[in-house]
């Protein structure tokens, strides 16, 4: 049985209003989160596939690769495994703690515990390092918490710049908005 999640506002600045997700909707559409992911790199993600892709990558970046993709997660120079795939339509929570991952109730571990430091930063809703139309995540994100050794780097709380109506994630930690690139909806 899956547990409920409960929305837990976070006071945003004026500037921005809080929604429930926001949707990728076309390929090429991403979020640059600005962190580099190494090893000691933590995801918590909520996520729900709408669309099929080939590889429907949630998040990642290449070189050496950190990424969660629908039926794979990598983890550093070619370390990976594979997951069963994530269904259309369902809701799932992420939590990607370094070589170890949780899909909701189901464990799963990543041999081996290599150093390692990305070359490029993480992205939201494609593989950065490999943006294709195959590796877009058409889907939704509902929350992302971004860790490094258990301190919380970013906390992505889906919003709209109300300026312009620009989709994005405001990040309380870093006091900075990420806006979309491509096109994106979202949900109240």
């Amino acid at each position: 049985m899956r547990r409920r999640e409960m929305i837990h506002p976070v006071v945003l600045p004026d500037q921005y209003h809080q929604v429930a997700y926001v949707e990728a909707t076309s390929y090429s559409s991403y979020v640059d989160t600005g962190y580099v992911p190494n090893q000691d790199t933590r995801v918590c993600i909520t996520i729900q596939r709408m669309s099929e892709s080939e590889f429907a990558v949630a998040y990642g970046t290449e070189s050496p690769r950190f990424s969660l993709i629908k039926n794979r997660v990598d983890y550093g120079v070619n370390i990976g495994i594979s997951i069963p795939e994530m269904t259309l339509g369902e809701k799932y929570r992420v939590d990607h703690n370094k070589n170890m991952i949780r899909i909701e109730e189901n464990s799963y571990k990543i041999s081996g515990y290599p150093q390692f430091t990305a070359s490029k930063p993480l992205y939201l809703f494609i593989l950065n390092g490999f943006m294709r139309a195959t590796t877009q995540f058409l889907g939704r994100i509902y929350s992302c918490k971004i860790y490094e050794n258990d301190i919380l780097q970013r906390n992505f709380v889906p919003c709209i710049r109300k300026e312009d109506y620009v989709l994005g994630f405001y990040d309380p930690v870093t006091k900075k908005f990420y806006p979309g690139k491509g096109t994106f909806s979202y949900g109240e």
